[in-house]
């Protein structure tokens, strides 16, 4: 994992990339059927089985969270979690 301290809003509260990045990665592992552990932040995520439902489930998930809406290509156009959180700092 990253050493990320910057904050991002997400709803009523601040959130720190870390706790974002720990979030993600356990939604991720969730969606895959994996222990989070096994997540590298800096793996493609389709080497762990990500398919096309899964990657629309979780960038549902990812907009649900922070209240913004996502490309439906999100998981694909950044296809690691360090890609997703780097994109995700941005938009915020």
């Amino acid at each position: 994992m990253s050493e990320k301290t910057e904050t991002i809003e997400v709803g009523a509260k601040n959130t720190s990339i870390i706790e974002m990045e720990n979030w993600l990665i356990n939604k991720v592992a969730e969606h895959l059927s994996m222990d989070s552990e096994k997540i590298s932040v800096h793996e493609e995520l389709v080497l762990y089985g990500l398919d096309s439902m899964s990657a629309i489930m979780i960038s549902g998930d990812i907009e649900e969270k922070l209240n913004i809406e996502l490309p439906s290509t999100t998981l694909w156009d950044y296809p690691t979690i360090d890609a997703i959180m780097s994109f995700l700092k941005d938009k915020i």
